[in-house]
């Protein structure tokens, strides 16, 4: 069966009130996070990345975000805002 190179690749993401997000990444220590839309076009492709909950079931249950890539000096260097995960 042949489909577009879309189909090929899932894309886990989760609707939520601040908006659609996308998991682009788990680690064994941390769950990487990305606004695809936002109902603040600021948070828009903005990269988070938390320590890992095994408690959590939704984003809401993460806080604090050990990586913002947003924030002024953290893209240049942070392995993973660099890559875009």
């Amino acid at each position: 069966m042949q489909c577009s190179g879309l189909g090929k690749r899932a894309r886990p993401a989760m609707s939520h009130v601040d908006g659609k997000i996308e998991v682009p990444a788990v680690d064994p220590e941390m769950v990487y996070f990305r606004f695809h839309r936002a109902a603040d076009p600021a948070r828009i492709g903005r990269l988070l990345a938390y320590r890992r909950n095994p408690e959590a079931t939704w984003f809401d249950d993460y806080r604090d975000a050990v990586i913002d890539c947003n924030r002024e000096g953290v893209a240049a260097t942070t392995d993973a805002c660099a890559a875009g995960v």
